[in-house]
């Protein structure tokens, strides 16, 4: 005799893993674009303040003024509203790397959803898919919006209904060594782009 609570509790995590992740989701050590400078000085252009936390009410330890210098040393992404792509034909995908693929082959079906959780700025993204994060993986979909621009190798088998939101906090280091979190969000800093 099947137990009523086993089943249930499958039901949930099947139910909970085709919902999408619960938000904040913070994704750890992650540069919100392409070509990192982590590890290296940037510059602030503007006052920016320095935070105890990665949040934008966390307590502020000090402004750092225009001019400043600091290292930055890390970052985190968080993803605020996540974006959702319909897949419309039996798809198999991994991650990439290097323009490797790599990692265990996925298989999502006509109807299931894939969670955008953000554009990593090398041309794939970070999913939630049937209940787990999976880095770096190219869309099977077309990418429209002001700031991306992608066609689906082949014949699309997904369509997007919308992208992630999402806000980038950097752990840095300034000239004293004191630590703490900067929120990027309208921050002007060079260095930040290690491509130009």
């Amino acid at each position: 005799m099947v137990s009523w609570s086993i089943v249930t509790a499958l039901l949930i995590s099947v139910s909970s893993a085709d919902e999408g992740p619960t938000l904040p989701l913070t994704l750890s050590d992650v540069f919100a674009g392409e070509c990192s400078t982590y590890g290296k000085k940037w510059v602030a252009r503007k006052p920016v303040s320095l935070r105890t936390e990665p949040s934008s009410d966390a307590p502020v330890i000090r402004q750092m003024g225009a001019r400043e210098s600091f290292v930055a040393l890390t970052g985190n992404v968080v993803t605020l509203k996540a974006g959702v792509v319909r897949v419309t034909a039996p798809t198999k995908f991994r991650p990439i790397i290097g323009f490797e693929k790599y990692g265990p082959v996925e298989t999502a079906q006509k109807g299931d959803r894939l969670y955008l959780l953000r554009f990593n700025g090398e041309n794939a993204f970070d999913i939630w898919f049937k209940g787990r994060v999976i880095r770096d993986v190219e869309p099977f979909w077309n990418v429209n919006t002001p700031s991306i621009s992608i066609k689906a190798e082949g014949k699309p088998t997904a369509v997007a209904e919308s992208y992630p939101e999402n806000r980038w906090y950097v752990r840095v280091k300034d000239a004293k060594g004191q630590m703490g979190w900067i929120d990027m969000t309208g921050a002007e800093i060079d260095g930040v782009d290690g491509c130009g």
